[in-house]
């Protein structure tokens, strides 16, 4: 089975170490609500954040759970509430039991890109607060899965890859 455990999830790992890998960052603090590392699990790293779900698509009640080549996709979505255009991506991590990155290159765990544009996005309209609806889903024709685990998806502007907004297992 592929596992991708959301914040449903949770407590099924709660009992795990939460160890972070470092990265360099240099963001305005204002925007972000983090320190400069990369959590392996369920985090918005900025202020500017809203609704951000990953889910069975078109099932966002279920955990995010999809078995391997089985046809059924995940859908991550999330709210820019600074509204209008943003550049996106969003990269795959193959992680160990304990929600760890393992040793294995991109390349051994997914069959074309492990890092791709969100181009899906619509503007919010009649509504109080201006935001734009990013939406991206996978597996597709770009991004395959080879082996079954558990991977977190992280988010990224596309100017600043080392920088994430938004992390989710």
């Amino acid at each position: 089975f592929l596992t991708v455990a959301g914040c449903r999830t949770a407590t099924v790992v709660a009992s795990q170490p939460a160890d972070t890998v470092k990265t360099e960052r240099k963001v305005p603090s204002e925007d972000y609500v983090t320190g400069p590392s990369l959590k392996y699990s369920d985090v918005d790293y900025a202020n500017f954040l809203g609704a951000a779900q990953l889910h069975i698509k078109d099932s966002p009640l279920l955990p995010p759970f999809i078995e391997l080549r089985s046809g059924q996709s995940l859908q991550l979505e999330f709210d820019d509430l600074r509204a209008g255009a943003k550049n996106y991506q969003y990269k795959v991590v193959h992680c160990d039991f304990y929600w760890q990155p393992s040793d294995l290159v991109a390349s051994d765990y997914v069959q074309g890109f492990d890092e791709l544009q969100i181009d899906d996005f619509e503007y919010s309209f009649n509504t109080k607060q201006a935001f734009t609806h990013y939406e991206a889903v996978f597996p597709n024709d770009m991004l395959q899965f080879k082996l079954s685990g558990n991977y977190v998806v992280v988010v990224s502007d596309i100017d600043q890859p080392e920088v994430p907004i938004l992390s989710r297992r």
